[in-house]
């Protein structure tokens, strides 16, 4: 756990993975709150990494942690890539990827993209980890694609809950289902705590565990997770 200590200021506990959980921080930090990073879940490399895709392959990173696992096996960027949201899209970016369309929504959207943008012709390949959500691989095989999903990364559950003094905490932001039934599991006192959730899917995950409210960002990003909170 890392703090940024900020007297005076909400705190915002950050429960995604590092390192994307210590970007999120600043983020946080900038729009005036302190952050305090307890990551909620763990990533890990998968026994056995895929083949990677040919040349003229389109790639598709639902997550951050999909984009660097795929990075760190090849120094080749020339794939197009389609992500869900601007954050995984500035990551690939940043990656060195050459082209790279967000959808500015769900896997559905995903899905959208892939279809008006590219033609049955192209091996449509979704880089993912052990959770996933949506039907992507499914729904483009449905429209005549050669689609498959490769395993980058693996993601459960951390151990122990992590150390923070929950009195001292206003607020937590939860960024996927699994996060969200983690904290759930735990059950810890959150009766002082306003819950965050970066979609439906992750307050839904959470369950009915007690808690002083519940917000719900209005679009899957950290900005709209940011502008979630309200406003007093």
């Amino acid at each position: 756990m890392s703090e940024i200590t900020r007297p005076l200021q909400p705190t915002i506990w950050i429960t995604r993975t590092a390192p994307a959980a210590f970007k999120s921080a600043e983020l946080w930090a900038k729009d005036g709150y302190a952050a305090a990073v307890g990551p909620l879940l763990e990533v890990s490399a998968p026994s056995e990494m895929p083949e990677l895709p040919p040349r003229d392959a389109v790639i598709i990173f639902t997550s951050g942690n999909a984009a660097k696992a795929f990075a760190d096996m090849t120094l080749l960027r020339h794939w197009p890539v389609v992500t869900p949201g601007y954050q995984t899209q500035r990551i690939a970016h940043d990656l060195g990827f050459r082209t790279v369309t967000s959808a500015n929504g769900t896997s559905d959207d995903v899905t959208k993209v892939i279809l008006r943008d590219f033609t049955t012709a192209r091996p449509i390949y979704h880089c993912a980890g052990n959770h996933v959500r949506g039907s992507i691989v499914k729904d483009l095989k449905a429209q005549g694609y050669r689609a498959q999903r490769d395993l980058y990364y693996l993601t459960s559950p951390v151990a122990q809950m992590p150390k923070l003094n929950l009195s001292h905490i206003d607020f937590v932001a939860l960024y996927s289902p699994l996060a969200a039934k983690t904290l759930a599991d735990f059950a810890p006192d959150l009766s002082g705590v306003t819950v965050l959730a970066l979609s439906e899917a992750v307050a839904e995950a959470l369950g009915d565990i007690a808690c002083k409210a519940r917000y719900i960002a209005n679009e899957p990003n950290e900005p709209a997770l940011i502008e979630a909170v309200p406003k007093v």
